[in-house]
């Protein structure tokens, strides 16, 4: 379930910040032999200024310290035809790391669905764009 290129929905996903449990969007964009992920938790939030153009696709703009990959609703991205309903993003300054066996003490099967494998292209296209992006952490860059 938590492999490479998976979409997963959460029923109600726990944040570790302490913010309240909510329906969330959960990706995997990178997994190792060892049980630990490499995470984003897609959201529709919109921090782009509005003065620049949104396509669906990588959106790097290193004098403003933005860098993320932008979904456009309803255009598919799994192999099964997944559209996210709402424009959907992914900011690298977001995405974080899990252990496997966290997730899974933390959820049982029933909490969370698994929605779809991202398209191959898809998936390198966020890497490639996250590992390009002006604020991503340096950790998680040379993980990607």
């Amino acid at each position: 379930m938590f492999k490479e290129r998976n979409l997963l929905y959460f029923d109600e996903y726990y944040f570790e910040n302490g913010n309240p449990a909510k329906p969330k969007y959960f990706l995997v964009l990178k997994a190792d032999a060892n049980g630990m992920m490499l995470i984003s938790l897609p959201s529709s939030k919109d921090y782009i200024p509005s003065n620049i153009e949104k396509k669906h696709g990588c959106i790097n703009i290193p004098e403003k310290q933005i860098g993320c990959y932008f979904f456009q609703n309803n255009i598919p991205i799994t192999e099964c035809d997944f559209s996210f309903p709402l424009d959907t993003y992914v900011y690298a300054a977001l995405i974080t790391n899990q252990e496997i066996s966290t997730i899974q003490y933390i959820y049982k099967p029933k909490d969370y669905k698994l929605v779809g494998k991202l398209k191959q292209n898809e998936h390198r296209d966020i890497l490639n764009c996250l590992k390009n992006s002006p604020n991503i952490k340096n950790k998680y860059r040379k993980l990607l």
